[in-house]
């Protein structure tokens, strides 16, 4: 974008001073063009000094801003939540694991009804930021809204017995 945007001033240079040159009216004067060409020389060196743009490579950075509705941001954190919940995936050898007798017998599941409601009570005590913590101490996707904080423990409880002791003894 910013070597575009050069580009584009030095265009809009040669233009308005082909337009001066040959005596038509030009969108700026003399100066303002002798101005709008120092300017974009000037700017040009100091994002070459800073590395923004980079003569010896072609790849520039890339800045996206755009402006979501409510519904589209929702939608957004949402499909964040979701990808960060996947990336705390089990995986489990089960050749292995058939044929080990001393495999201890599975651990009931916790009640998770129980655990969602001392979540809450975390949440309302400290706030996502405590769910957060609770989140980043045992190993749980740590999402960026308290429901999907609340999500990934309950998941995380769900599949670590620990955890889910975590959890229920938490203050």
């Amino acid at each position: 974008m910013v070597r575009a945007e050069l580009v584009n001033l030095a265009a809009l240079a040669i233009i308005e001073g082909g337009k001066l040159l040959r005596g038509e009216k030009a969108a700026v004067g003399a100066s303002a063009l002798k101005a709008i060409v120092a300017a974009a020389t000037m700017a040009r060196a100091e994002l070459e000094a800073v590395g923004i743009i980079d003569e010896a490579t072609d790849e520039l950075e890339r800045f996206d801003i755009r402006i979501m509705s409510q519904a589209e941001a929702d939608a957004h954190q949402d499909a964040l939540d979701a990808e960060d919940a996947d990336s705390d995936v089990e995986v489990f050898n089960t050749t292995e694991d058939q044929g080990n007798e001393d495999t201890p017998a599975p651990t009931p599941p916790p009640d998770l009804e129980a655990l969602r409601m001392k979540l809450a009570g975390i949440a309302e005590m400290r706030g996502a930021a405590g769910l957060r913590a609770l989140a980043v101490q045992h190993g749980a996707p740590a999402g960026r809204t308290a429901e999907a904080l609340t999500a990934g423990l309950l998941d995380h409880a769900a599949r670590h017995p620990d955890v889910a002791k975590a959890i229920r003894g938490a203050a």
